[in-house]
């Protein structure tokens, strides 16, 4: 092998310059915080913000990481180079090693276990995040290029000059540090202190306990410890909430642990042996803390993705003689709207239903909810009783999971010669639009499942051809005023609509709840709305 040297080309002593060239003839793990320097300071000259730096950064680690790590045989000459242009910034490693095989079916495997958050292992996180910050990445084999080198290139956009961090990136990431020799707790404690908050404890029965009331960024434990060691303590995280993805670190005097398999299959995601120099520790930490947002932020942006198909409005266009139109939003912080019917050749039957609150919780209780009424439509089918509200509050009545959040509810029954029954839930009332003349319908309820015994009133309404009823959710209603003359004010906007079709009068109140929802960017909920127009043929 040659023997150590580092080259880097005059661009990068050149600010005009847009290339960076850096060219090794050995790569291991205290090398990366030089390199990572070296990248960061040609970054920085020009002007690139500190998010795309980071991202850049966090992209070269994990490939230089992967190449230290992986390869049978390892690369004795590596080349980075950087090119900046206006929009883009281009990162290509060439090397030597053993090529990766099989790199595009990698790739589809490493996002879905991103998405899905299955492994607790770090394999296939790196190159997932890799795909979720970049551009659709290339990888040649050596035996397809001239220069037989293996060429690994991603691309990032870097139009945006400003960061986007927010203060919960900006604070001091928490580490627990956990070891029985207290002058190695304090002398990792010193390396560490300067740019993160550390808890150290000196056994891990301490740092299990303290766990779920300071929960910590990333863990640096100690192996053989004694009463708990550093395995116990790591299968007893994976058990706690949020310790199963908890990113971990052994740091032990005992190197011949280091490539154990059983200690690798526990979701460790890196072992580094004592002594270990502070560069190469922050950079470990670095890297790690880095990847753990980029795993954290695609799971979460694939759960609101997934709640967003899950809870998205369904309804047959016709029925008989009545004609459907509707239109919904999906609020980030809000709660959960959602629409279910069931419909058979005697009638049509509509839910449409809000669960309160706001974040995940709603969310997650707006699928709870949706599912459990979808399996009582199905069994409601089958029973005699008149009102679909009083069969689901009778059945939610004593139900310790659904009993924790606050649901409304309008039930809808639409049969095809054009009768309407509805019956209410504590939800905002519809409006019956006939011809220039609109009214509120008086249909009233209380929530479900405050009384056992309580017996939902249902409104008949027999409508003339061309009448127009519009349902609606709190975050729609709410946007008009929320001072108690919503109601008042959205009435007269129905009524004074310059539209006569479904359609039409569709969009223009949506287009005016928008304006209004511009607004009040604190305010903003679920929001859906449903016109039913009777008279349409069939």
């Amino acid at each position: 092998m040659k023997k150590h040297s580092a080259e880097t080309t005059s661009e990068t002593d050149n600010s005009s310059a847009p290339t960076f060239k850096l060219i090794r003839s050995t790569l291991v793990y205290d090398d990366m915080h030089v390199i990572r320097k070296e990248v960061s300071d040609f970054l920085q000259l020009k002007h690139i913000s500190k998010e795309h730096i980071g991202n850049l950064l966090f992209c070269l680690t994990e490939i230089l990481t992967n190449l230290v790590k992986h390869p049978v045989r390892k690369a004795d000459h590596i080349e980075i180079k950087i090119d900046i242009s206006k929009t883009q910034a281009n990162l290509e490693v060439l090397d030597n090693s053993t090529p990766f095989a099989n790199f595009n079916a990698k790739c589809e495997i490493a996002l879905s276990m991103l998405h899905a958050a299955i492994t607790k292992a770090e394999c296939g996180y790196g190159l997932g995040c890799i795909l979720t910050l970049c551009k659709k990445p290339v990888y040649l084999p050596m035996n397809s290029r001239p220069d037989s080198l293996n060429h690994f290139r991603t691309f990032q956009n870097i139009c945006s000059t400003e960061s986007t961090a927010i203060n919960s990136e900006q604070r001091k990431k928490k580490i627990f540090l956990v070891d029985d020799d207290p002058i190695s707790l304090q002398i990792h404690k010193r390396m560490l202190s300067d740019i993160y908050e550390i808890i150290s404890f000196e056994n891990a029965m301490d740092a299990l306990a303290a766990f779920a009331h300071h929960k910590p960024d990333l863990i640096i434990s100690d192996l053989v410890m004694p009463d708990m060691d550093g395995i116990a303590l790591r299968k007893a995280l994976a058990d706690a909430e949020g310790g199963d993805t908890m990113p971990f670190i052994f740091l032990s005097g005992h190197s011949d642990h280091e490539n154990s398999p059983y200690i690798s299959h526990l979701g460790v995601d890196d072992f580094l042996c004592k002594p270990v120099s502070s560069e190469r520790l922050h950079t470990v930490l670095t890297r790690l803390l880095h990847r753990s947002k980029q795993v954290r932020d695609s799971v979460n942006g694939q759960f609101h993705h997934d709640i967003k198909e899950l809870l998205k409005p369904s309804l047959p266009e016709n029925y008989g003689a009545w004609k459907f139109i509707t239109r919904y939003s999906v609020a980030d912080a809000g709660g959960g709207d959602f629409i279910l019917h069931q419909q058979t050749p005697e009638n049509l039957v509509v839910a449409l239903a809000d669960v309160m609150g706001h974040g995940r919780q709603a969310k997650f209780f707006s699928c709870v909810y949706a599912g459990y009424l979808h399996g009582l439509f199905r069994m409601h089918t089958k029973t005699k009783d008149p009102c679909f509200l009083q069969y689901l509050s009778r059945h939610m009545d004593g139900d310790l999971l659904l009993e924790n959040m606050i649901m409304t509810c309008q039930c809808l029954k639409f049969f095809p010669e054009g009768t309407l029954k509805i019956a209410s839930a504590g939800h905002p009332r519809p409006i019956h639009l006939q011809g220039d003349r609109a009214k509120m319908v008086d249909v009233t309820g209380p929530l479900l499942s405050l009384s056992e015994d309580h017996f939902y009133d249902i409104k008949s309404i027999r409508p003339k051809r061309g009448d127009k009823f519009l349902f609606m959710t709190d975050g729609f209603l709410e946007t008009f005023d929320r001072h108690g003359l919503a109601a008042q004010k959205l009435l007269k906007l129905v009524q004074d609509a310059p539209s006569s079709s479904a359609p039409e009068l569709a969009d223009y109140l949506w287009q005016e709840f928008l304006q209004k929802q511009k607004k009040q960017p604190l305010h903003i909920d679920d929001a859906t709305i449903i016109i039913a127009e009777y008279g349409q043929s069939t």
